[in-house]
């Protein structure tokens, strides 16, 4: 890579600072690989340049030249590195012996306690993390750490003599359960159940308080009988009822988990602690059976809503539209149904449904919805234009609805939505048509609309809203100019603010033409916020910048906010 090559990388870097971690890895590996067979020697000697510094230090974390990283580490006060990069350095190393050099010089370096324990885990050796352990006071390591460092050693018998000595490590019973587990080498899992039973017997000083570790102990025993005594004596091992659901799950068994469920009088389990036993076993087999017994449903609460997750869990969209045929032995009311035909996600299904409509017993609404969800521009307007009276799509009050749902394909890039507001097909309503322009989101068919309104047939009172929506600044400008103009005011801006003194002033607007004023920071006049305010009834706030007798533009742009509410009311009468 030649110099000027280089230069442009390091520029690129510096503009891109934000890549994504995995691509910025990717980039930046092939990036050095090509510095490295190229002009190296010049790549290093834009590290004198404070401007291009950061830029190769990112490059060089990822350099094949191991020893060049720990020059700059050793120079890191020429380079004036911050010690976050510096830790960034040492680790890319990958050297254990001068990690742990780095680690010894930890003070020269003004390394925090943090930073230590970064390096002490980049060393990657078991026995250094053990001294560490054994060390920690040197370190500065805390309980937590040191907890997190025996998890990353994995050592059976490091983690048992750790639980021996926890009161020196400053290991308290809530940092406990996972090196427990961890020092379990026993087939049986008896070194765990030792510390349960001892625990809930009052014979441990190791009391755990969280009924999340104690439920992740009785886990790790692996023993289903074990698992089952437990359940069993819920109040002896604190169990709450989230926890009891979690270990049936664990379990595994279908058969056990209906003994539970149906052990009412032990368990006072609700429909959603039933859905999650259901759903958590991962049977489809079982979730089908509890699919098809409507009694077994019903004694459990379980409701059509819940009915739906369940159907859904078996991910099979043939079974799906097997229970929306067989929805009235499944007890399934049709609006519940509707939900499921459309989670098919099967265009040709809906249409299916649509046209049994009478079979389904589906409303004009359901019907209408249905449309929608085929995504199909094609059908959609097919419908619109040939069956509107067949389909009662005007009973179904979709209309909007379906014109606005041929956006979602692209085949019709709107055309249809444009057809049905400048022919006016289906006799739109003019807040219909603003609905459809607005769902379009084109600036240049807003401003056609706008400008063709008496022709197409939109209120006067639903200007501001399109002009806004066009996010075009001199289009706006142009608007607000034209009905301040329209507006019956003295222009008289003589107005007088204190000269020793800095205000600002808040505006209040109310009315439903004030709907579309917080969309207009920055709009109505320069710097001044526009808001919501909900202590009014459709109101609006618009808030000026500090103002200053001194600055005759601020002071005037009172008078222009005050004339562009005002006409704003005016206009949308």
């Amino acid at each position: 890579m030649e110099a000027e090559a280089i230069d442009d990388l390091l520029d690129d870097i510096i503009q891109n600072e934000t890549y994504n971690s995995r691509i910025k890895d990717e980039i930046y590996i092939k990036q050095m690989e090509s510095i490295e067979q190229g002009n190296y020697e010049y790549f290093k000697s834009k590290l004198n340049d404070p401007l291009y510094r950061t830029a190769v230090l990112n490059l060089m974390l990822y350099a094949s030249n191991k020893e060049d990283i720990k020059n700059i580490v050793a120079n890191n006060e020429k380079y004036n590195i911050n010690s976050d990069r510096l830790i960034g350095l040492i680790c890319a190393t990958n050297d254990y012996e001068f990690i742990i050099l780095c680690i010894e010089k930890r003070k020269e370096y003004g390394f925090s306690i943090e930073e230590v324990f970064r390096l002490i885990k980049a060393t990657k050796n078991k026995e250094f993390m053990k001294d560490a352990i054994r060390n920690y006071h040197l370190y500065g390591l805390n309980g937590i750490k040191i907890r997190e460092l025996i998890k990353i050693i994995d050592d059976a018998e490091f983690a048992k003599e750790c639980i021996n000595d926890r009161k020196k490590y400053g290991l308290l019973p809530f940092m406990l359960a996972d090196i427990i587990i961890l020092g379990d080498d026993t087939k049986d899992k008896s070194y765990i159940k030792n510390f349960i039973e001892n625990s809930v017997n009052g014979k441990s000083d190791i009391i755990f308080t969280s009924e999340y570790d104690m439920c992740n102990l009785i886990k790790a025993t692996g023993d289903d009988d074990y698992i089952k005594l437990c359940i069993k004596e819920k109040e002896k091992y604190k169990l709450s009822m989230d926890r009891i659901v979690s270990l049936i799950i664990t379990i595994g068994d279908s058969q056990y988990a209906d003994e539970c469920i149906d052990n009412s009088e032990t368990f006072e389990f609700t429909s959603e602690d039933i859905m999650k036993i259901i759903v958590g076993l991962e049977d489809v087999d079982y979730i089908k059976k509890w699919v098809q017994d409507v009694k077994k449903r019903e004694k459990a609460g379980i409701s059509n809503s819940q009915l739906i997750n369940l159907i859904l869990e078996v991910n099979d969209s043939k079974y799906v539209e097997e229970c929306i045929k067989n929805r009235t032995q499944l007890n399934l009311d049709m609006t519940h149904a509707v939900q499921l035909i459309i989670a098919t996600n099967n265009a040709k299904f809906i249409e299916e449904c649509i046209e049994n409509r009478v079979e389904f017993e589906l409303s004009p609404s359901e019907v209408g919805s249905l449309i929608c969800e085929t995504g199909d521009s094609s059908f959609i307007i097919h419908c619109l234009e040939h069956r509107f009276e067949e389909l009662q799509i005007k009973q179904s009050g979709r209309v909007v609805e379906m014109i606005g749902a041929t956006l979602k394909d692209r085949r019709d890039k709107g055309k249809f939505l444009k057809k049905c507001i400048n022919e006016g097909l289906f006799n739109l309503s003019a807040i219909s048509k603003t609905i459809l322009i607005r769902l379009y989101n084109n600036p240049n068919y807003t401003k056609f609309c706008i400008k063709n309104a008496e022709k197409i047939g939109l209120n006067q009172g639903d200007f501001l809203d399109l002009v806004l929506k066009t996010n075009d600044p001199g289009y706006i400008e142009k608007y607000l100019k034209r009905i301040e103009q329209q507006i019956d005011q003295p222009a008289n801006n003589d107005i007088i603010l204190p000269d020793t003194e800095t205000i600002g002033i808040e505006i209040e607007t109310v009315g439903r033409e004030s709907t579309s004023v917080h969309e207009m920071t920055n709009v109505i006049a320069k710097d001044w916020k526009a808001k919501n305010d909900g202590s009014l009834i459709f109101g609006a706030e618009v808030t000026s910048p500090i103002l200053h007798s001194s600055d005759e533009n601020k002071k005037h742009s009172i008078y222009q906010v005050c004339r562009r509410l005002e006409a704003i009311r005016t206009s949308s009468k």
